[in-house]
């Protein structure tokens, strides 16, 4: 559980870097944190997925960006790119109806990036 973002209720929590105030971490374009899963869409056609994005409040080189990805399958269907500063909520939704049933493997990846 990371130390300095507490989790809303029903929500998840992943970090890119190092959470704890004292523990700096150089991160380089590339890096990137991503979590999976396994679904079956069956009758599903559209995923939708929200995120909440907050950068952290000493990262300041404009010459970065983030990138949320969602793919499907190890495909990407959808991104995203925010800047250095940005903190928002990102819906992406992808068409999966031409997948059908089936298992899938679902990632949503955060990335960093160039602006």
């Amino acid at each position: 559980m990371p130390t300095r973002t507490v989790a809303p209720d029903g929500d998840w929590v992943f970090v890119l870097g190092a959470d704890p105030e004292l523990s700096p971490r150089a991160l380089r374009v590339g890096d990137f944190v991503e979590l999976k899963q396994e679904a079956d869409f069956d009758a599903t056609t559209v995923l939708i997925i929200n995120v909440r994005i907050l950068t952290p409040e000493d990262f300041d080189d404009v010459t970065l960006s983030w990138k949320l990805s969602l793919l499907i399958d190890s495909v990407e269907y959808t991104s995203r790119k925010l800047g250095a500063r940005e903190n928002k909520t990102i819906q992406l939704q992808a068409n999966v109806a031409p997948l059908g049933a089936g298992d899938h493997e679902v990632t949503v990846r955060l990335e960093l990036d160039n602006a």
